[in-house]
């Protein structure tokens, strides 16, 4: 099976959470990983209190963001 990349164009990059240092941050997936092996991955460009930041993800790491910014939250 060969490595699979997926890059999320803009407007169809899912907002995310990822579990960083034991906390949840809202971020956006940029690209999915399928690789050899079945793992999937997630790069995400996500915000913490220090700023931004672009790391990859195991899935059990990553989460969609379900929080209704329409109220300006």
């Amino acid at each position: 099976m060969p490595v699979d990349h997926h890059v999320y164009v803009a407007l169809e990059a899912p907002d995310v959470e990822v579990e960083h240092d034991g906390k949840w941050w809202p971020g956006e997936a940029r690209m999915r990983t399928t690789h050899r092996d079945g793992r999937v991955t997630y790069q995400v460009q996500y915000r913490t209190d220090d700023g931004t930041h672009l790391d990859v993800f195991p899935t059990n790491r990553v989460r969609l963001d379900q929080t209704d910014y329409s109220r300006g939250c």
